[in-house]
């Protein structure tokens, strides 16, 4: 099937706009929920067709930009949205989207309209790609970076799914502040993503990627020892620590992964790496999350099963470090360098 660069955005901002219209109407969590899914699903499409019309050495650029363009509105989407609920409803939080939709549509479609694409998506392509042996080796290049992913994401949501529960159930902080906390995550992500390409071009990508795991973990190994007992201000310090660990890792690894790709695959190989990144989010939380589920039948203190949480985050950030130098071999070809 023929896809037109148009084509995936519109699906984009179509299925955005009927979720703003469900959850503005009132009209319930599980509709929303199913018209929630087509927004995740031309996500990918939308990547490839916006990276088949930019050239490849600024791929870098392109997944810093966008990176950062939907870490920072969860900075200041709470305290906005709490504002708009309490002057004029909840319901015109979401329903106040919809002009801001056809501003995108307005500035995004009419670039894309005279741009056909005569590339063919592959369905299959993505899962034979991540399911390969190759990845489950996590073979030097493209597959190690799948790998690398996956586990990038299990080692930052794996910790950050449960700081809020630690620092209101174990250290007796206020929601309030424990959301500052999770914020500055998010502030570490930003900032890093607009610093990683400068950073990939001088110190090249394995040790940037490296570098994101060691933040990932120091950050981890920071909210363990607030667990324990350590001074609450080294989780403020250790949730920034690790939004920069994969502010740096996130759009790395996806010049990677699209850098090893060839003339027509972009959308398989990107499909992949999206794969990756879902599955070592589910994978994290449930690792780290699995401690909590035996606390609640055992018996066993949360403050102990905090701690393994913490832990096995950086488990996960250590095998990170341990594959980061598999991304980078010499031998295959690369589009994103010059």
């Amino acid at each position: 099937m023929k896809l037109k660069p148009a084509r995936p955005f519109t699906r984009t901002l179509g299925a955005s706009r009927s979720n703003m219209l469900v959850i503005g109407g009132g009209y319930g969590v599980y509709a929303l929920s199913l018209l929630f899914q087509p927004t995740r699903w031309s996500r990918t499409p939308a990547y490839h067709n916006l990276l088949a019309i930019m050239p490849a050495p600024a791929w870098g650029l392109c997944f810093a930009l966008t990176s950062a363009a939907w870490v920072v509105p969860a900075i200041v989407g709470p305290g906005l949205g709490a504002y708009v609920a309490g002057v004029a409803g909840w319901r015109w939080v979401f329903a106040g989207f919809l002009p801001l939709i056809a501003v995108a549509a307005g500035l995004i479609l009419p670039a894309l309209d005279s741009r056909p694409s005569d590339r063919r998506g592959d369905v299959w392509g993505a899962l034979r790609l991540l399911f390969s042996r190759a990845t489950l080796r996590a073979s030097a290049g493209m597959h190690a970076a799948f790998v690398a992913f996956g586990l990038l994401h299990a080692a930052f949501f794996g910790a950050d799914a449960y700081v809020a529960l630690m620092l209101t159930e174990v250290r007796g902080m206020s929601l309030q502040l424990a959301s500052v906390c999770i914020t500055l995550g998010a502030v570490g992500w930003s900032v890093a993503a607009i610093l990683a390409p400068a950073l990939l071009g001088r110190f090249g990508r394995a040790r940037v990627v490296f570098a994101g795991a060691t933040a990932c973990l120091a950050g981890a190994l920071s909210l363990l020892a607030v667990a324990l007992g350590a001074p609450v201000p080294l989780a403020f310090a250790g949730c920034l620590i690790s939004g920069a660990g994969i502010g740096l890792g996130y759009p790395t690894l996806s010049v990677v992964t699209l850098g090893f790709s060839n003339d027509g695959d972009e959308g398989a190989v990107s499909s992949a790496a999206l794969l990756a990144a879902i599955g070592g989010i589910i994978a994290g939380v449930l690792a780290c999350g699995a401690s909590l589920a035996v606390a609640a039948r055992t018996g066993l203190p949360l403050q102990a099963a905090l701690a393994y949480t913490f832990a096995v985050s950086a488990l996960f950030a250590t095998a990170l470090a341990v594959v980061s130098p598999r991304i980078n071999p010499r031998s295959v070809r690369d589009r994103t360098l010059p």
